[in-house]
């Protein structure tokens, strides 16, 4: 259970220190806010106290609201922003006496505006100030959106709520967030400072600044029209389009308080608006992607003696590779790159050099903790704490790469790799004993490695806890979310995807769909980032053809043959990378044009004498996403992937899907009509190859109390029915290969 405290410590010179603690980030919850509004009233009124200093405890101020309280509230919005709050924020800032913030750690959300209320902030450089609530679908709801554009601006004050931009103390003293700034980040001298500052306002009462509700010196120069027109257009389209609120939200309560009736009535709208924002569909969706995002390994028991891997060496220098080796160094690492010959090591250099100069760090320091070599040498590969595979996708070459790095590693050092597709125990097949075969663990990035916050950890056969736990550190240090997940062909989310393209090339190649009218559906209704045509674009016809391969061999029942592809690079069309797959390229890749004029006799070639199906945008999305949530049900099942959140999760964060809409499961549960929608639809579609599972009906029970989906001990989950391709044959762990069975079930419970 969290301890929230609040103490008061009066000092000889009459300073009164107020330290409000709620381990481990200072979350104000409505409990911790009751008590802050008590022990400030009871200091303005002791006579012992000449002026006040507000102080986080656990090396930080606070980082805002307690936003796991929400998800309990939601359905009572009215009980978010209520009048027990008001006097929280107006005793500091009416109080007779200075009131002083000390700011260290973080102050983001309530906790800034908690500061904001204060007369003065004092902070330490790396400090971080901000107020990112729209990111949650909300908007400032302790009058932030009030106070903030009178202490630095209307301009500045609303670029940073609505870009949720995050400032340093240095940046905050320049902009006039921060009175004052201590030269180094030392507690002490952060209190002596502030207690100083608050003495000297005692001394002399002029230096007291007026209240920022109604201070408006400086708004700074500024035409009502122009922040109209500057900020409200963009801020509608994106609530027609996606239905989030909270942008034009913010800016009407911005404009309410500085054109019409001032501070103290515009936080009366901002409370009206913020209660809007909190029952808003992408507001609940965004903090259950929050949330989740923050519990995906929970029921993982971390290793307390594992510490972050320092040193770690790539082996492979290509787009992926290269990738995760500049991740690694932009965060502190060391890196021992290893590729085939000099020419190919000089060009991953050169790729990392280009991803380390977009950055604010210097090249010139990162490589002096990267080396490069062409060989195992045991004198580089001893050393490392970590060992993350990027090669070719080629089972043998893996085998080769695997079998060579157990030999030249030392026995502590964790044998990663980053397939996206085959099986980790027929790449450990090569290593010699069951306990080097514990050192093996799936480390999977996303493209590009070095942007992609998503990690996903696949647990072999044989892959022992401590080798999760490195991954783990990584994970970390690195700053990606991970999920661990267990083994099979795809492992969670790339498989979980795989139908989306084999739904679309089957619209299109047997039902004349055209891949346009598809990809636009997905952007526009559901807002995708690209479409599944434009991915394969994007990903390469190749690389989505040696896939397919993958999956064919693994869920042949469930794989849509077609030619399509066969013929785009017949044609020499594999994508972005050659100017032209689906959609054509400008020299430079960066510019995408459609190509009716190339595609349109491909596709007549190829779907049959007068299919031209007449399918409207919303039905055309739900084909291609229902057969997705439909897999990932599947990978529930089969405890492929923990629970569903985690699934959410993967999909905003691997594959784009939009974050407002709470990711993939949340969406089929709560805003596509629900899963007995998902189950009608699947049995009025005659696209024989895809069918509904079990475990669907069970997330229909569940969506009915607004629980999470729980599932069923493995011995009592009925087998996944509903082949691809026109049958009910029943496939045990949804793949033909009976060695995939017992494979399916090594992702064990994380706390065993």
């Amino acid at each position: 259970m969290v301890s929230e405290t609040v103490s008061v410590q009066y000092k000889p010179d009459g300073v009164a220190l107020i330290t409000f603690s709620s381990p481990p980030v200072n979350a104000l919850s409505v409990n911790l806010r009751r008590l802050l509004a008590l022990n400030i009233a009871n200091v303005v009124a002791d006579r012992r106290a000449k002026a006040i200093v507000l102080c986080g405890g656990n090396g930080t101020f606070s980082a805002g609201a307690d936003v796991s309280e929400f998800p309990e509230k939601l359905g009572k919005s009215e009980n978010l922003i209520t009048l027990d709050t008001e006097p929280f924020q107006s005793l500091l800032e009416s109080s007779p006496k200075p009131t002083v913030a000390c700011l260290s750690g973080t102050a983001l959300g309530g906790g800034l505006e908690l500061a904001l209320a204060c007369h003065l902030r004092v902070a330490v450089p790396d400090v971080k100030l901000g107020l990112p609530e729209l990111k949650l679908g909300l908007i400032p709801g302790l009058g932030g959106t009030q106070r903030l554009p009178r202490l630095i601006g209307v301009e500045p004050a609303l670029d940073m709520m609505i870009h949720s931009r995050i400032i340093d103390g240095t940046e905050a003293l320049k902009c006039g967030l921060v009175d004052r700034l201590v030269p180094v980040s030392s507690h002490e001298a952060l209190l002596a400072e502030a207690s100083a500052l608050a003495l000297e306002v005692v001394a002399d009462p002029r230096k007291k600044p007026p209240a920022l509700l109604t201070r408006t010196d400086r708004l700074g120069h500024m035409d009502i029209q122009e922040i109209r027109a500057k900020y409200l257009p963009r801020a509608v389209e994106i609530r027609q389009r996606t239905g989030q609120i909270q942008f034009e939200s913010c800016v009407r309560a911005v404009v309410e308080g500085v054109q019409c009736g001032g501070g103290h009535a515009g936080w009366q709208l901002e409370a009206t608006l913020f209660r809007q924002c909190a029952a808003s569909d992408a507001s609940h969706a965004l903090i259950h992607v929050f949330l989740a995002s923050r519990k995906t390994v929970t029921g993982f028991k971390p290793e307390p003696h594992i510490h972050e891997p320092q040193n770690v060496a790539v082996v492979g220098g290509g787009l992926m590779g290269s990738g995760i080796a500049a991740c690694i160094l932009l965060h502190g690492g060391r890196v021992v790159l290893k590729e085939v010959n000099d020419g190919a090591l000089a060009a991953a250099l050169s790729r990392i050099e280009a991803i380390v100069s977009r950055s604010n760090s210097s090249f010139e320091d990162i490589k002096k903790r990267i080396e490069g070599t062409t060989e195992y040498d045991r004198r580089l590969f001893g050393q490392v704490d970590l060992v993350i595979e990027a090669a070719v996708e080629n089972v043998q070459a893996k085998q080769e790469i695997f079998r060579a790095l157990a030999e030249c590693t030392g026995p502590h050092c964790i044998l990663a790799t980053n397939t996206s597709t085959i099986n980790l125990d027929l790449i450990g097949e090569t290593i010699a004993t069951v306990h080097q075969q514990g050192r093996l663990v799936g480390a999977h990035f996303f493209s590009p490695a070095h942007v992609m916050p998503l990690l996903e950890i696949v647990r072999a056969k044989r892959t022992s806890v401590r080798a999760i736990n490195v991954v783990l550190a990584l994970a970390k240090r690195i700053r990606k979310t991970p999920i661990v997940v267990g083994n099979c062909a795809g492992f969670a989310v790339n498989r979980m995807y795989f139908p989306q393209t084999q739904v679309a090339f089957f619209l299109a190649e047997r039902l004349g769909v055209h891949p346009y009218v598809i990809d636009r559906a997905c952007e526009e209704l559901i807002g995708l980032p690209m479409g599944p045509f434009r991915l394969a674009d994007l990903v390469g016809l190749d690389i989505c053809e040696s896939v397919n391969r993958v999956f064919s061999m693994s869920y042949p029942e469930r794989v849509c043959s077609g030619t399509m592809l066969t013929k785009m690079m017949e044609m020499g069309r594999k994508g972005q990378k050659t100017g032209a797959g689906f959609y054509k390229y400008s020299t430079d890749r960066k510019k995408r044009m459609e190509d009716s004029e190339a595609l349109d006799p491909i596709l007549a070639s190829l779907a049959p004498s007068g299919a031209r199906e007449s399918l409207s945008p919303p039905e055309l999305a739900q084909m291609i996403l229902f057969p997705v949530a439909n897999e990932a049900m599947r990978v529930l099942e089969e405890h492929i992937a923990e629970k569903s959140s985690d699934l959410d999760v993967a999909s905003v964060l691997g594959y784009g899907f939009p974050a407002y809409r709470g990711g993939l499961l949340y969406w089929a549960q709560n805003i596509a009509g629900g899963p007995g929608l998902i189950l009608e639809r699947f049995d009025g579609m005659e696209l024989a190859f895809w069918g509904s599972v079990p475990a669907l009906r069970t997330f229909v029970r569940s969506a009915a109390s607004g629980s999470e989906r729980k599932l069923a001990p493995r011995a009592s989950v009925t087998p996944p029915f509903g082949a691809w391709q026109g049958g009910r044959h029943c496939l045990r762990g949804g793949c033909s290969d009976p060695n995939w069975e017992g494979r399916s079930r090594i992702a064990q419970r994380y706390a065993s």
